[in-house]
């Protein structure tokens, strides 16, 4: 089986450029279908991309009814505005005015921490990296969104399925589906009893170096850069390596699994394995 065949990859093992080709392929439509388990089922009864995007209409509509049924009339308006705004903000650092120019944040931000809470939006917050643990370094007032599924994310953002299918993957919408894929990776491995927020990195300079996450992984920062292109071009993840004296960095992309040191070029269908395949450099 497929999945058995990932689990059990290594850099000295990985797939034929023949299998990378196929696993993208099955990822590009999971980018698509989402996880939630009707969308999934619609697919596979029908194997229509358009019969699982109905679902998403469906769940999406019913999170809007919901709102009334727990907010006043007041969160109502902003739990709406925000859920509606948010899958166009995705991989971004939120301002409020981005939300609506008009509203103040400080009726904005009660009703973001009802969709955090709730789980319809996660939260990824800016840290300064500067020690273990890293959570001690968060900048509170700086954080991207993510969204609850991919799947929905993609309907929410009423994209086409037949343009999808013919662009790759980190170029649709600047990157920010690969963001949030490896988002969902990022958040699956942690432990359910953590309840921490994904961490991203910002340089001093004010967000022009800026890498997609930072994650403890055997008691050593790595910094995590969301990326396609050659190693050569990963400013942001070479500067957090010289600053921060990181002993690897990783990016996540289309390529195949290869180790050029300092850099673990992982696919992003093994985001999930990013601890066993820093163990399997060190060991």
């Amino acid at each position: 089986m497929i999945y058995e065949r990932l689990e059990s990859l290594s850099l000295k093992t990985p797939l034929s450029s023949v299998e990378h080709e196929e696993v993208l392929k099955w990822i590009r439509k999971y980018m698509f279908i989402g996880g939630m388990p009707a969308a999934v089922q619609a697919y596979l009864e029908s194997g229509s991309l358009l019969e699982s995007q109905k679902v998403h209409h469906r769940i999406l509509q019913a999170y809007h009814s919901d709102f009334g049924k727990y907010a006043s009339h007041g969160q109502h308006k902003y739990l709406q505005m925000i859920f509606q705004r948010a899958p166009s903000l995705v991989g971004q650092v939120l301002k409020y005015s981005h939300i609506d120019t008009e509203s103040r944040s400080r009726d904005l931000k009660p009703a973001l921490l009802l969709l955090t809470q709730a789980g319809l939006l996660n939260q990824i917050f800016a840290t300064t990296a500067s020690g273990l643990p890293l959570h001690a370094h968060i900048r509170e007032h700086r954080f991207k969104l993510m969204f609850l599924d991919i799947g929905l994310l993609q309907t929410a953002c009423q994209v086409n399925a037949q343009s999808f299918f013919e662009k790759e993957i980190l170029q649709i919408n600047n990157g920010m589906l690969a963001e949030q894929f490896v988002s969902q990776e990022l958040l699956t491995e942690q432990p359910s009893y953590q309840n921490r927020p994904l961490l991203f990195w910002e340089g001093e300079t004010g967000g022009q170096s800026e890498v997609d996450f930072v994650q403890n992984i055997q008691s050593e920062i790595i910094p995590i850069e969301v990326k396609a292109g050659s190693t050569g071009f990963l400013r942001s993840l070479q500067s957090f390596l010289k600053q921060k004296k990181s002993p690897l960095g990783v990016r996540i992309s289309e390529q195949n699994l290869v180790f050029n040191h300092p850099i673990l070029s992982v696919p992003l269908y093994l985001t999930h394995a990013l601890e066993r395949l820093y163990i399997s450099i060190n060991s």
